[in-house]
């Protein structure tokens, strides 16, 4: 790519593509506008059936080590342009047999299961919990 890195990250709301151009321009000074600025619209509320919740359950407890101890709250999904995503948080005993306390997580439903794209541990941490409180939980 003559010396040019590229960067790609992809989640359910977001696809960016970066060159080092890009991202020298991210970190300018922004200099005020007259221009009005508007925000993306709300997302479309989506209730989850009986069904579609157990699927994002069952894709959620795939995920762990001891899925017996889980514990998952507040399962709320959006809905655009067809596709649906679900946060929802979850806790499960760590290897002390404690609990430490709920962590929000973010997937996509399909209909014959439920993806889970990112739990908020770890480096990401930010980016769900942010996401899912911009975007599926307000």
């Amino acid at each position: 790519m003559n010396g040019k890195r590229l960067f790609v990250y992809m989640s359910p709301f977001l696809f960016l593509v970066c060159t080092d151009a890009s991202v020298k321009m991210a970190h300018a000074q922004l200099q005020p506008s007259s221009s009005i600025i508007t925000a993306h619209p709300k997302l479309e509320r989506y209730v989850l059936n009986k069904a579609e919740i157990q699927r994002v359950r069952k894709g959620v407890l795939g995920l762990l080590k001891q899925p017996e101890t889980a514990r998952i709250r507040q399962i709320t999904a959006v809905k655009d342009r067809g596709v649906v995503t679900v946060c929802g948080y979850l806790t499960a005993k760590n290897f002390s047999n404690k609990y430490e306390g709920y962590a929000p997580f973010i997937g996509t439903l399909f209909a014959r299961g439920f993806v889970t794209t990112g739990v908020a541990l770890g480096e990401n941490a930010d980016v769900v919990t942010r996401t899912c409180k911009e975007s599926v939980f307000d």
